[in-house]
This record gives C-alpha cells, sequence and structure tokens, in this order.
C-alpha cells in the first residue's frame, strides 16, 4: 500500500530549553504520544544552522511524519534558544507558536554540559578553569566554542528569553522549572500542563513517567570518542570511506548518534560542591542573571540562590 503523502503544515509549537534540561527525555516522552508529530531525527538544528537552514523547509518538513486530523507538529531543539537568528526564522513561518521553555539552576547546567563536552573529547580544562576561560573562547567566534564551551552564556536566560519575546510577539510562552519536570512527585502534573498548553490530551501511563533519557555519562572507549567527535588522524583518513559508503550526511550524523549513544556507560556523581572554588564575580554574576530570569519568568527561582 502505498505511504500516503506527507502534508506541508509548519510547527504550531517549539520546546526550546536550555540545553541540558531535560531536552532528550521530553522529547522521547512526546514521542510516545499518537496526536504528536516530532521529527524523525531528534534536534533538527534547522532554524540554528545556517547550513541546514539553506537546505530550505521542503528538507526541514521531510522530517515529520503525518499522523492525520487532530495531530500537532513540534521541535525540542536546545540550540533554538542560545542561537540568535532561531527566533527569527521561525517568526517568518510560524508567527505565533506555542514556546515550552524549561530553565535549570545555571551552575547544575553548565556543569552538566561541561560533562558532555569533556565525554566528546572537547574538553580538557578543569570545570573552574573552562568557566573563567570561557569568554576568551567565545571571543574567537567559532561554532564549535558556541556549542561546546558556552557554559555560563546559556545560562544567561533573561537575554535569551527578551530575544525570543521580541521577534515573536504573538507567541505564547510556557516557563517550566527544571526540578518540577523530574522530581518524581512534580513530573505528572508537569508533563500534563506541557501537553495542555501544546495542545495534545494525554494518557499518563507508567512507561512515560519511567522515562530518564540522557543521563550523566563517560564514554566506554576513548578511541571512538575521537572518531565520532574528535578530528583525529584516523578520523580524516577514514572519512572518504564514509562518504562512500554514506553518501548522505543526514544518515551519517544519525548513525554517530547512536554509537554514540553504545559507547556510554554511566559517569560518577555530580561533585555537589565544585563551584566553591569558583572566583566570586562567577558567583554574583550568576546570581544576577537569576534575578533577572525570575522577572522575566515571573517563576520563583530563589532555591537556586542557595
Amino acid at each position: 500500500m502505498k505511504k500516503a503523502m506527507k502534508t506541508n503544515f509548519f510547527p504550531t509549537f517549539f520546546v526550546i530549553v536550555a540545553q541540558k534540561a531535560g531536552t532528550t527525555t521530553l522529547h522521547d516522552m512526546l514521542r510516545c504520544e499518537s496526536s504528536v508529530e516530532l521529527p524523525s531525527i531528534k534536534e533538527t538544528h534547522f532554524f540554528s544552522d545556517d547550513e541546514r537552514n539553506a537546505r530550505g523547509m521542503d528538507w526541514y518538513l521531510k522530517w515529520f511524519d503525518d499522523k492525520g486530523p487532530g495531530s500537532v507538529r513540534g521541535e525540542v531543539d536546545p540550540d533554538y534558544m542560545f542561537f540568535h537568528r532561531s527566533a527569527e526564522r521561525i517568526a517568518d513561518i510560524a508567527p505565533d507558536p506555542k514556546i515550552v521553555i524549561i530553565l535549570r539552576n545555571p551552575l547544575d547546567r553548565a556543569y552538566s554540559q561541561y560533562r558532555m563536552s569533556k565525554r566528546r573529547g572537547f574538553e580538557t580544562l578543569p570545570i573552574v578553569r573552562a568557566l573563567i576561560e570561557e569568554p576568551q573562547r567565545l571571543a574567537e567566534g567559532t561554532v564549535q566554542a558556541l556549542k561546546q564551551h558556552s557554559y555560563a552564556s546559556r545560562g544567561r536566560y533573561a537575554q535569551q528569553i527578551d530575544r525570543w519575546k521580541h521577534a515573536l510577539p504573538r507567541a505564547d510562552f510556557l516557563f517550566i522549572r527544571f526540578e518540577d519536570f523530574v522530581k518524581p512527585e512534580t513530573k505528572p502534573e508537569t508533563y500534563c500542563r506541557i501537553c495542555d498548553f501544546i495542545g495534545v490530551r494525554t494518557t499518563l501511563t507508567s512507561q512515560k513517567m519511567r522515562v530518564i533519557s540522557n543521563p550523566a555519562s563517560v564514554p566506554n572507549s576513548t578511541l571512538l570518542t575521537g572518531l565520532l567527535w574528535g578530528d583525529s588522524g584516523m578520523k580524516r583518513l577514514l572519512k572518504p570511506m564514509a562518504h562512500i559508503l554514506l553518501p548522505k550526511k543526514d544518515t551519517r550524523g544519525k548513525i554517530a548518534i547512536m554509537l554514540d549513544q553504545w559507547n556510554r556507560k554511566p559517569g560518577p556523581p555530580t561533585h555537589e560542591d565544585w563551584w566553591s572554588d569558583l572566583p566570586a564575580e562567577i558567583c554574583t554574576d550568576c546570581a544576577t542573571e537569576i534575578r533577572k530570569a525570575e522577572a522575566a519568568t515571573g517563576m520563583d527561582l530563589s532555591d537556586w540562590l542557595s
């Protein structure tokens, strides 16, 4: 039987959670909903990545499966909140979407991103030194620095929220605390709030509530990590062969993500007092940003200050 053609309607909701604030978990939970259409590749980065955006809307829309009348279409992508042109590009095709923003304590979020960058081989500095060196790294203006070393910058939520509100004045925003989304006692109610907001009738199941995706981890093989994410001589040697066997870049990307998931094992517990060595100016800046985020969202974030 011939598969029905995909419809060309644009997404009506975007979840632009701060990176390392439950992105994968929420994406995987929404995939369980029969009426939600998400891209078949997680995080297309279509609105944040210049190269992918240049491929056009046909390339973007091809990743969505048409589930028929009554379904809602959207995307979960943490890069959209941080990268400047994302909001403007979305405004061009969906001027009044539903926007869900999940925020996490900036220090916890920064440390989680640091661990991910270190696991992938992009970070060699200790966490405190990495935060001190961040302004200089970002001043170089490279895409890799923005993606891998933006530890404190991604936690400056107020300016990012203001940018989105300015670009999308007709959009409807829902702000969620990361803690409310991950704690077992508040997760069901918080997930229902998100579903109601984006127009999805959900049935809570134990399977959905057990979803905890992308936990902290370390690589099983540093060699494989280097091949997937680094710039080693072996990777440069094997790259032409990969292009011949897998000519489509998107296919290579999906396989890389699958191998990265396979190459993980649980990491050590978070070092809870690592921030005690932070310079006073970084701590002060973080406290200021938390208060600005309170004003921008109307949420009580006072416990983050402790």
